[in-house]
């Protein structure tokens, strides 16, 4: 008979263990102010490790057998899997996340765990949209999904889970205030690395890659597109490679057309309605990329100008590789550029406009956006004439690395 596969428990690493017993096991499981469980009851720390157990003893073994067999290109069977340790990482509004560890070197997982209403009305759809996406766009900036299930635990309590792919040495990252240079820059959320802020030019590759991203799954026939999505919610993880950075987005939340309810013929799509179209994502874009919670629980924050170089920089490098409609004259990317430069300022701000006034007026993004809007427009302007003519194009192997300083 085949022994079970052990299991061990921890908060975010090693040095921290919860064992089974323990008056942490016991204790309850902090939740977002905003997102009440679903259901009655509080969560403690053992019925979380609990359920997450039995999820992947019912459905997340058998996926994690059949990804570590395709990487290995052996099989790998559930009864190989002996020793699994799983960490708490996180209390987000949405899900409390684990990491899910397969023997010491065999590879890592990621459970997404809904425990409030909040993340069950929406976790079902984000894993259909995380596996509808990948696989549509062939892309590596999203985790592969693997499995997914729920589990009764008392009562009326349930909790949602799916399993996907881990992201290895990928950290979130926030604004924070750094007193050596008396301004705010980004910092990396490294275990080992407290003090870790990137570089200027590291700054400028995040905002690049983040906008290459979302622009790359932005769909110019019906601008369906990511959003929302928020710094302030971790949604990208970034990675330190020496002086450069790669970057992942690791929820998607909604993929849709803003014209999703308005009746709009194909015919009517014409080249001037699909350059509108881009005109609005592009600045919604550039003024979403400077928001951000400071310590990412804080206050509102707004980020520097150099998020308005990065976010034009993945922009136009995302566009460049775009296919041609069929009602535009010429590849998406030169028609762009030529509209862009036919527009007047008032044409951005009007646009810029129109985007806070659909804001919910209780957000507390939209105080903040009001209060740098006009000079906002003007970095954009400013950035259009001054980037277009140089970077435009996107070389071989990502995103490029945008422009900017070697270091600070």
């Amino acid at each position: 008979m085949t022994d079970p596969p052990r299991f061990r428990y921890f908060l975010s690493d090693n040095a921290h263990p919860v064992l089974p017993g323990s008056a942490l096991w016991s204790d309850p499981l902090p939740m977002h102010p905003a997102t009440p469980t679903a259901g009655a009851g509080a969560w403690r720390y053992g019925d979380y490790f609990e359920a997450l157990t039995t999820f992947l003893l019912a459905d997340g073994l058998p996926a994690v057998s059949a990804v570590l067999s395709g990487r290995a290109g052996r099989p790998i069977a559930v009864r190989d899997l002996a020793d699994l340790r799983i960490y708490l990482e996180k209390h987000g509004q949405f899900y409390h996340p684990a990491r899910v560890e397969i023997a010491p070197g065999d590879g890592a997982f990621v459970i997404n765990a809904a425990l409030s209403a909040a993340g069950q009305n929406i976790i079902d759809a984000e894993y259909r949209l995380l596996q509808r996406l990948g696989q549509q766009f062939a892309s590596p900036y999203l985790p592969r999904v693997f499995a997914r299930g729920r589990v009764r635990s008392g009562g009326a309590r349930q909790i949602h889970l799916f399993l996907g792919e881990w992201f290895e040495e990928y950290h979130e990252f926030h604004l924070t205030w750094d007193p050596a240079r008396r301004r705010r820059r980004i910092r990396v959320w490294h275990p080992q690395h407290t003090g870790l802020f990137l570089s200027r030019r590291q700054t400028l590759d995040l905002y690049t890659r983040a906008a290459w991203i979302l622009t790359s799954f932005y769909d110019i026939e019906t601008l369906a597109q990511i959003y929302p999505w928020h710094h302030a919610a971790g949604d990208f993880v970034v990675r330190r490679i020496e002086d450069r950075i790669d970057l992942k987005l690791i929820t998607v939340r909604r993929y849709r057309s803003p014209l999703d309810d308005q009746e709009v013929r194909t015919e009517d799509r014409d080249p001037a309605w699909l350059m509108q179209g881009l005109l609005i994502f592009l600045v919604n874009l550039s003024i979403r990329m400077r928001l951000d919670r400071l310590d990412g629980v804080g206050r509102m924050v707004w980020a520097a100008a150099e998020a308005v170089e990065g976010t034009l920089c993945g922009f136009l490098a995302a566009l460049q590789t775009k296919t041609r409609p069929a009602c535009l004259p010429a590849p998406p990317a030169d028609c762009f550029r030529v509209y862009l430069l036919t527009l007047g300022r008032q044409v951005w701000t009007d646009t810029a406009r129109d985007i806070l006034a659909a804001c919910d007026p209780r957000s507390p993004e939209r105080p903040v956006i009001e209060a740098h809007l006009r000079q906002h427009v003007a970095d954009l302007y400013d950035g259009v004439r001054a980037l277009l003519g140089r970077c435009g194009g996107h070389p071989s192997g990502g995103p490029s690395d945008g422009p900017g300083d070697e270091g600070e």
